[in-house]
């Protein structure tokens, strides 16, 4: 019986690249996505040698890897705090929600759109809000009766987006 903390295999390679795989069948070469966004799942490292036999330096590369999308934004509510129906102005929508969750690479940015049905994006289409959970969008041309609904969806930090999640206007 023997224990091993570090395994270190280095292959030869006829080509100045080499095609790593990614995914979780024992087939590929790296199987696992990060545990938590600060600590990355492989490292890849290279060392070459030239025709008289000579070794470069061990050049290697930090791998984070997350092929799963972030959780859902569940709630969403028009206005800046609790849920709203009904809104003052004829030039600016807000809306708040909560946050999503991503466990491998964190959440990097949310989107917001906004449109006279749900899910639509006819007044404004999809936006970068950062990592901002509150909007106020202004310079909008409101129409008295029309109802108006944010949507939501999350980008992590791989780039993967989750499920839209649309308010109830």
């Amino acid at each position: 019986n023997f224990e091993i903390n570090e395994l270190k295999v280095y292959r030869s390679r006829p080509v100045a690249s080499a095609n790593i795989t990614v995914g979780a069948a024992a087939t590929n070469d790296i199987r696992f996505q990060n545990p938590n966004p600060t600590t990355f799942s492989a490292k890849v490292k290279s060392i070459c040698s030239d025709s008289a036999g000579n070794l470069s330096a061990i050049f290697y590369e930090n791998i984070n890897v997350d092929w799963t999308p972030p959780s859902v934004v569940d709630t969403i509510n028009d206005g800046l705090a609790a849920d709203i129906v009904f809104t003052n102005s004829a030039t600016e929508l807000s809306a708040n929600w909560s946050a999503a969750v991503d466990t491998n690479s964190a959440i990097a940015k949310y989107w917001y759109a906004i449109g006279t049905t749900a899910g639509a994006m006819d007044v404004v289409n999809w936006t970068d809000n950062w990592f901002n959970r509150t909007v106020t969008h202004t310079g909008l041309t409101l129409v008295d009766g029309q109802t108006y609904y944010f949507s939501v969806k999350a980008e992590n930090g791989a780039g993967l987006i989750s499920a839209v999640y649309t308010s109830n206007g």
